[in-house]
């Protein structure tokens, strides 16, 4: 089992880390900028587009969801509205926290004062975990999604 302080700093460490890899792929690929954003969780990919077509395309893992009604987030691997193809870094994160006894990672849900905060924490360590080269929020008022970008590149 993983003291409590070291998960705690760990934790903050995976947060700037994933900070640093957002701030590049944001910029490099001007991710605020697109007035448009779909994802195909079939397909497992997410599309910034303008009004003349796709933009940027990434290769995507769904991480969770926050319900801002019930103020919790919830794994992706315990949605069963997800396909599992979307859930593999998620589940990986979850066997993770089974090996270490994190049970933050292991429980279907997680609160706290700040679930917004916790949401971006939680996804970090996935993004730590899997390799990933960053993260997306879906920006949905009532259960934003909180996905892995795996891969990204300009459309063609």
């Amino acid at each position: 089992m993983v003291a409590a302080q070291e998960y705690a700093d760990w934790r903050q460490a995976a947060w700037r880390a994933l900070e640093a890899k957002n701030a590049r792929i944001y910029g490099d690929f001007r991710l605020s900028h697109w007035p448009r954003y779909d994802y195909d969780l079939e397909a497992g990919t997410l599309t910034f587009s303008d009004a003349s077509g796709p933009k940027v395309v990434a290769t995507i893992q769904i991480v969770g969801s926050v319900s801002v009604q019930a103020g919790d987030w919830l794994w992706a691997w315990a949605n069963p509205h997800w396909p599992d193809a979307v859930c593999e870094d998620a589940l990986a994160t979850r066997r993770h926290g089974e090996e270490h006894g994190i049970l933050e990672l292991v429980e279907q849900h997680a609160q706290a004062a700040n679930t917004m905060q916790l949401a971006w924490e939680l996804t970090a360590i996935a993004a730590h975990l899997t390799g990933a080269m960053g993260a997306y929020r879906a920006p949905d008022a009532n259960t934003p999604l909180f996905l892995l970008i795996k891969d990204i590149a300009f459309a063609s």
